[in-house]
């Protein structure tokens, strides 16, 4: 489950990378450490993705 304390674990890495939850929905995070939130809906053929929201780079002092 894609909870508070998930997102706050995630990490930018060297390469873009994407965490699943239930249901078609995950979230991407970017090298830069921005993360996005994506629903997906339909079979996989004809899947259409949904962008939810963007939370952009975190850093210490906002934490």
């Amino acid at each position: 489950m894609l909870s508070d304390g998930t997102l706050r674990g995630l990490k930018p890495e060297a390469t873009a990378y994407k965490v699943a939850d239930l249901d078609g929905m995950y979230v991407a995070v970017s090298p830069k450490g921005t993360i996005t939130f994506v629903s997906t809906t339909g079979s996989t053929a004809g899947a259409r993705r949904s962008l939810l929201g963007v939370m952009g780079p975190r850093t210490e002092s906002r934490c």
